[in-house]
């Protein structure tokens, strides 16, 4: 292997993201500064940055907001108390056979117990509190000894993206820092450079810049579809600062967006909407407590024969001059500003802010009543807001959760904790359906529509019956129930409706048949009395018939 090549290759693509991610770089520090003071490194900037730099914050309400709608994603769409998305296959049939479905149902509980016991759930919450505040998330999902898997996430500043196609990402390189001891631990003493291993030996908790590249394997280094290499920031010899290779079978990574233009890499979310908002309450705010400090504690202008003396200014001071000397002190502006008004301005920014950051929503979701809340009630009391919310959860859908279940699921089948699937779906693809309550709450929109509908139809009949006619009941019933979420299976397979309504059918015939039949021995019968009665007649002359029949 051409270290040299790969490692010049390496950092030519690295410093062309940096190059690209510099342009934005400043709207960023923006974010961090007045939305998540606690998150972002930036270059320049000290590796463990504990304590943030609160100088511009003068409100907690944007980072309350972001905090709201960040806690609203975790319990709204990936809940670790509830289920929020179930396993099937694209064959309607094999997915009601009883073998397929008892083994989707344990493959499901298995991955579940997989991502219960390892750090996912709050690794998917730092995931949410990067894309609401930079619009932009990555996680990644390594194998691990003990747990199956291990996630990790990247703050804004630490990571560039890069995508090969123009619009998925599917390269990362990043930077961090490891001691020498971490180096020689993770890659081994001998992959290590010169000053590594020294610093190993005398100083081991002596930082070291470490960079990693994750992207596909163009010139197949590991026969894989993806790779990763770890490299030293300054390395030398033979593998010219190279301490690994690694191949994937699939990416590790997942790098949501919550918005996205065009073919660019990077997203922008609720925090930069609600920037300007941010930006305006620190002024505001400030404004508000210069004018406050001002009423209370005025600028004041005195007499020249005052300067030497001791003034006392606090409440029931009293100064003491010669009475020759006795001079006034007074304001030296009046500061009249109406407070309420001011406060009314701030109130409107802070609004503002929780509606960009869907506070209302979101609190509904995490109030004592939210476990009993249905996804119809969400869309009755937020129809507006859960539009506005639909391409995001797509986008998250499909950039977020999708790949994640599906890397969890490769790591344990690789592991050998899948049991193998039943013949019938044997190398058949795993269909992903998400039941969250916000998923729910996006498919029954599509409910309204169908109400409607059915209940036009129903007016139309009672004066034109033949508009029945026109509508598919049994498509009707199945589009509802897929939409409301209702459990497939208890819908009846139609060929097994089919055959329900051909005996149902049968039944009517063999009774009608049957009715026909009594009908006619009615008559039989009726027609042999009349016909005994007609017989049986007087017909002689001056006979009660002979008088009737108009005879003599």
């Amino acid at each position: 292997m051409d270290y040299v090549a790969l490692r010049r290759g390496l950092e030519q693509r690295r410093g062309a993201l940096k190059t690209e991610a510099s342009f934005i770089e400043p709207l960023w520090r923006d974010l961090r500064d007045y939305i998540h003071p606690f998150r972002g490194r930036f270059p320049g900037e000290q590796a463990n940055r504990i304590l943030p730099d609160m100088g511009r914050v003068l409100s907690s309400v944007p980072m309350k907001a972001r905090s709201v709608l960040v806690a609203g994603l975790q319990s709204g769409l990936t809940s670790p108390s509830r289920q929020w998305y179930m396993l099937s296959t694209h064959d309607a049939e094999a997915n009601s056979d009883w073998e397929v479905r008892a083994w989707l149902d344990d493959v499901h509980e298995r991955m579940m117990r997989v991502m219960q016991g390892s750090n996912f759930y709050h690794a998917l919450h730092n995931v949410y509190d990067e894309l609401v505040t930079f619009g932009t998330g990555v996680m990644m999902i390594e194998p691990d000894f003990e747990n199956v898997i291990r996630c990790s996430t990247l703050t804004c500043g630490r990571y560039w993206l890069g995508a090969s196609n123009g619009y998925d990402v599917d390269c990362i390189y990043r930077d961090f820092s490891l001691t020498a001891k971490q180096m020689t631990s993770l890659f081994g003493e001998e992959k290590c450079s010169q000053g590594v291993r020294y610093a190993a030996r005398n100083s081991p908790f002596t930082q070291f810049t470490v960079h990693q590249a994750i992207e596909p394997d163009f010139e197949k280094l590991t026969k894989k579809p993806w790779r990763s290499v770890y490299w030293e920031d300054s390395g030398g010899g033979a593998s010219a600062g190279v301490l690994r290779v690694k191949g994937y079978g699939s990416f590790p990574a997942m790098t949501p967006r919550w918005h996205c233009v065009d073919s660019d890499t990077y997203g922008y979310g609720p925090g930069a909407e609600a920037l300007p908002d941010a930006k305006e309450l620190r002024i505001q705010i400030r404004d508000r407590a210069v004018a406050v400090r001002k009423q209370v504690a005025p600028p004041l202008v005195a007499g020249e024969t005052l300067r030497r003396s001791k003034v006392r200014t606090m409440p029931n001071g009293v100064t003491y001059v010669p009475d020759a000397q006795l001079q006034q002190i007074i304001p030296l502006y009046n500061v009249n500003l109406d407070i309420s008004a001011l406060q009314m301005v701030i109130t409107e920014t802070c609004n503002a802010i929780r509606g960009t950051m869907f506070t209302d929503l979101f609190l509904m979701l995490q109030s004592g009543d939210a476990p009993q809340m249905t996804a119809r009630e969400i869309i009755e009391r937020h129809e507006e807001k859960m539009l506005v919310l639909g391409p995001v959860l797509a986008r998250l859908e499909r950039e977020l959760l999708s790949p994640a279940i599906a890397r969890i699921y490769a790591i344990m089948n690789e592991s050998g904790l899948i049991p193998p699937a039943p013949e019938a779906i044997r190398g058949q693809e795993i269909n992903i359906e998400f039941v969250s309550i916000l998923a729910q709450a996006q498919k029954m929109q599509g409910m309204k529509p169908i109400e409607q509908g059915v209940s036009f139809v129903g007016s139309l009949v009672q004066a034109f019956p033949e508009a029945a006619d026109a509508l598919d009941v049994d498509e009707t019933i199945r589009e509802y129930c897929k939409l409301s979420g209702a459990p497939a299976k208890m819908l009846r397979d139609p060929k097994a409706v089919e055959a329900l309504r051909e005996q149902r059918r049968q039944a009517m015939a063999r009774q009608e048949q049957a009715m026909e039949a009594q009908q006619a021995v009615q008559s039989a019968q009726q027609a042999a009395q009349g016909a005994k009665l007609l017989s049986e007649t007087d017909v002689r002359p001056n006979s009660a018939l002979s008088a009737v029949m108009g005879g003599p």
